[in-house]
C-alpha cells in the first residue's frame, strides 16, 4: 500500500482524552495521536480550502473521507532514527528487578519458568531491530485548572479544581495515510498539509493543540512492521498494532478475538488487554457510542496451518472489525519471533539528526541523565513512603511543651533554604542558634526512640537521614557499565525534602487536632 508519510511536533500540550479517566472533572490524554483526529484535521483543512461535503457518492470528499478508499493511521512516537514506533507487544516479560529492561522475554514465543517475578516493562511502545527492542513512553505534562461559574471570579462554592494529563509539548509522532492512488495522496492530501502551524485537541484556546506537520514523503509499498526472522514453524504470532472494535456473528460487541475471527486461539501464549473506545461526531454534535475494545498490543497465537495462514494474511492488509478507516483494527503477522531481547532506552528524537560523531560524544552523558531519572523515580517513591510512616511520626507532648506549628514553620523554611543555596551549614547554623523555648520543644518530642533535636542535628550532619532512609539495598539503578550517582547534592535535597514532609505532616495533625 502506498502511504503519506508525516512527522507532527507538538508546539503545545495536547489534550485528546480518553473516555476512562475515571474523575468527572479531569482528563488524561491518550499516548497517541488516534486517525480519527487527524481524519478530522484533514477535513477541517478541507472545508477551511472553500470546499463543501455533500456525503453523496459522487462527492469527492466521500472518497477521500468514508469510504474506505483511504485509511488514516494512528501517529505513533517517532524513534532517534526517525522511524514510526508501535505499540509494546503485551506478552513481553521482564524481571522485576531489572531496572533497565535489560533483558525483554517474549512469553508469546515461549514461557521462562525461571524468570524472577516476571512483569511487564513499562514502556508503551518499541521498535524492534532484530534481537533489540527500542523502548519509549511519551511524556505527559499536568496542568491544573481553576472552573468558576463567573470568569476570573474565584470563591468556594462557585469554582472547581481540575486536572488535565496532556502530551507534552516538543513530543514527535509519525503519522500514516494510506492509499492505492498515489495521486490522490500527492494532490489531494498532502497540500492541506501546507498551512502552517494547525491544532488539535481539546482546550485549544487554553494554550493547548497546536502542532506542526512537517517531512511529509510519499512511500510507495509501505510496510507498516519488519516480519521476524525468528518465527515459530508451529505457530502464528498475530499481534494488534491498534485497538480493535470487534463483533461476534450474532452482531455483538465483543473482545474475544477467537470468535470474532473464527480462529482457535493458543490460549497459553495469548495476552489480551480489553479497554473502551469513543468519539466525537462533528456533524452530528454528538459523541459517538463507547464501544469495548482489545487493545493494541494484544497478542494472539493460532496453529499454523495454510487456511490459517492465508486468512490472517488477508487480515494483516484489510484489519479487522470497525472503523478500520479511523486506524483501528491494523493487524501484525510474525512481527515478533524472538524469544529474549535486549532492551535499551531511546536516544533523544531529533528531526534533523546530528552526526554520528555527535552521537558518540554525547552517548556516555545520556546514559547518566537516564540513570539519574531512574535514580530519582527510585528516591521519590522511597520519600512518599517515609514521610508516611508511622515510625518516622512526630510524638508530641501534652501541654504547653508541645511543638507548635509556627516553629515546625521555621525548621521547614531553613531546611528548604538549605537546599535551595546547596550549602549544608545554613540548616546546621539554625540549629545551634535556636532559643531555648524552641529548643526545649524539639527536646521533649519525639520520633522513634530520638528527641526530634537529636533526629535533626545527628541525620543532618552525618548523611545518617540519606543512610537509613534512602540506601538501595538491590543497588543503584545501572545502564550498562553507566550506574546512578549519589552526589551530596542529590543527598542534602532528599534530606531536606524528608525533614519537610515530616514536619508538614506534623503541622495538619496539629492543625486537626485543634479543631476537635
Amino acid at each position: 500500500m502506498n502511504a503519506l508519510i508525516f512527522h507532527i511536533q507538538l508546539l503545545e500540550p495536547v489534550l485528546i482524552a480518553s473516555v476512562d479517566t475515571g474523575e468527572e472533572n479531569s482528563a488524561k490524554s491518550l499516548l497517541y495521536l488516534p486517525g480519527s483526529v487527524l481524519r478530522g484535521l484533514v477535513v477541517q483543512r478541507y472545508l477551511d480550502s472553500g470546499k463543501t461535503i455533500t456525503h453523496t457518492v459522487e462527492d469527492p470528499a466521500t472518497h477521500l473521507f468514508f469510504d474506505g478508499a483511504v485509511t488514516y493511521l494512528n501517529a505513533y512516537p517517532v524513534d532517534g532514527k526517525g522511524r514510526r514506533m508501535l505499540p509494546r507487544p503485551r506478552s513481553w516479560r521482564v524481571a522485576k528487578d531489572d531496572w533497565a529492561n535489560e533483558d525483554i522475554y517474549d512469553f508469546a514465543v515461549k514461557r521462562d519458568p525461571e524468570l524472577d517475578s516476571p512483569t511487564s516493562p513499562g514502556s508503551v511502545y518499541c521498535t524492534l531491530d532484530a534481537n533489540e527492542a527500542t523502548l519509549f513512553s511519551p511524556t505527559l505534562r499536568i496542568g491544573l485548572h481553576n472552573a468558576s461559574e463567573e470568569r476570573f471570579i474565584k470563591r468556594e462554592g462557585d469554582s472547581t479544581v481540575f486536572r488535565y494529563d496532556a502530551l507534552a509539548a516538543g513530543e514527535r509522532f509519525t503519522g500514516a495515510i494510506l492509499c492505492a492512488d498515489t495521486n490522490l495522496l500527492e494532490n489531494e492530501i498532502a497540500p492541506l498539509f501546507n498551512t502552517g502551524d494547525l491544532q488539535i485537541g481539546r482546550s485549544r484556546s487554553a494554550g493547548y493543540g497546536r502542532v506542526q506537520v512537517r517531512d511529509l514523503d510519499i512511500v510507495a509499498d509501505w510496510r507498516e512492521y519488519t516480519p521476524s526472522s525468528g518465527q515459530s514453524n508451529e505457530r502464528l504470532i498475530v499481534t494488534l498494532l491498534s485497538d480493535a472494535i470487534l463483533r461476534d456473528a450474532t452482531g455483538q460487541p465483543t473482545t474475544d478475538l477467537g470468535t470474532a475471527l473464527g480462529l482457535t486461539l493458543v490460549r497459553e501464549h495469548s495476552f489480551i488487554d480489553t479497554g473502551v473506545a469513543g468519539g466525537f461526531n462533528r456533524h452530528w454534535g454528538l459523541p459517538l457510542v463507547q464501544r469495548p475494545t482489545v487493545r493494541a498490543g494484544s497478542v494472539f497465537c493460532v496453529e499454523n496451518t495454510v487456511e490459517v495462514r492465508t486468512e490472517v494474511e488477508r487480515l494483516v492488509q484489510t484489519g479487522i472489525g470497525e472503523r478500520r478507516v479511523e486506524g483501528f483494527g491494523r493487524v501484525a503477522l510474525n512481527w515478533q519471533g524472538q524469544r529474549k531481547l535486549r532492551g535499551r532506552l531511546p536516544v533523544p528524537v531529533t528531526l534533523s539528526r546530528p552526526s554520528s560523531t555527535e552521537q558518540t560524544d554525547k552517548a556516555p552523558e545520556l546514559m547518566q541523565q537516564m540513570v539519574q531519572r531512574l535514580f530519582r523515580t527510585v528516591l521519590d517513591r522511597r520519600l512518599i513512603e517515609n514521610v508516611a510512616d508511622p515510625a518516622l511520626a512526630i510524638k508530641q507532648p501534652k501541654g504547653d511543651e508541645q511543638l507548635v506549628n509556627s516553629q515546625l514553620s521555621r525548621i521547614r523554611i531553613a531546611v528548604r533554604r538549605a537546599w535551595r543555596s546547596g550549602q549544608r551549614q545554613v540548616f546546621t547554623d539554625f540549629l545551634k542558634n535556636l532559643k531555648p523555648i524552641a529548643r526545649n520543644q524539639l527536646t521533649r518530642a519525639m520520633i522513634g526512640t530520638s528527641t526530634v533535636y537529636d533526629w535533626l542535628e545527628n541525620g543532618w550532619q552525618n548523611d545518617k537521614l540519606w543512610t537509613d532512609q534512602f540506601t538501595i539495598i538491590s543497588g543503584r539503578p545501572r545502564l550498562g557499565t553507566v550506574e546512578a550517582r549519589e552526589s551530596d547534592a542529590l543527598k542534602l535535597e532528599y534530606m531536606a525534602r524528608l525533614i519537610d514532609g515530616v514536619c508538614n505532616v506534623a503541622q495538619k495533625r496539629n492543625q486537626q487536632e485543634a479543631t476537635q
